[in-house]
């Protein structure tokens, strides 16, 4: 079975399959026109406000819009509101919504044909050349425990940061991540230059967990072969 990820730009990823288009933390780039035209399912999630995550002009496409609970709504536009813990049907595709790390949440979706997870913000931020000790282990334990709740759940394609600003280790969240719950596909996200993460490349031809994806250029699309289907 084969479900279509796009990269669009920073965070934002569209997966399509068969019976839904799901459009995550869309701000800039080139959004297709044919997935906003589709007659399929298009849902927009959007994990929290900061503004490499949240543009209000989605409200303009006239789709379904979940929002983590931060995020401020254009007068008269709707959406899901969602926080934390938090769990809900759309279109027939469960929604479970963990936390993350820093501002927001990460939200993991039930597709009739592949289990879709996009983390936001969610990752293990640490600055360890300025960071002290007490600092990064707070960090490691606050990002351990949510992992904790995601595991059991089966991850088909996974969007997650891995962002080269952190300087050493700066692929140590994504690193855990595939290791601890192995996604099928794992797509980098939330950095400029894909040259600067030659070093978690180098690391990801090593292992043998999942397959992984770093986008060079907005609009890359690649098929993600799901063996096990959901």
């Amino acid at each position: 079975m084969s479900v279509s990820v796009e990269y669009i730009h920073h965070s934002g990823y569209v997966v399509e399959t068969k019976d839904a288009i799901l459009i995550f933390d869309f701000v800039a780039g080139n959004l297709p026109r044919h997935y906003l035209e589709s007659n399929k399912s298009v849902i927009f999630f959007v994990t929290h406000s900061h503004e490499d995550h949240y543009n209000p002009g989605i409200f303009n496409y006239k789709k379904q819009v979940i929002v983590s609970d931060d995020v401020k709504i254009p007068t008269g536009k709707d959406a899901l509101i969602v926080k934390e813990n938090d769990s809900l049907i759309i279109e027939g595709m469960p929604v479970s919504v963990f936390g993350s790390t820093d501002l927001g949440v990460s939200f993991l979706v039930k597709t009739f044909e592949a289990t879709v997870f996009h983390a936001g913000d969610l990752n293990h931020w640490h600055w360890k050349e300025e960071s002290t000790q007490d600092e990064i282990d707070i960090a490691t334990f606050q990002f351990l425990n949510i992992l904790e709740d995601i595991k059991g759940n089966t991850i088909d394609i996974a969007m997650f940061p891995v962002d080269p600003r952190m300087k050493k280790d700066f692929d140590s969240g994504a690193r855990v991540f595939i290791q601890e719950l192995k996604p099928t596909c794992f797509f980098a996200m939330h950095y400029s230059d894909a040259k600067q993460l030659e070093p978690f490349r180098k690391w990801s031809e090593n292992q043998k967990v999942s397959k992984i994806f770093i986008p060079s250029k907005d609009n890359e699309k690649v098929e993600c072969n799901i063996d096990n289907g959901n």
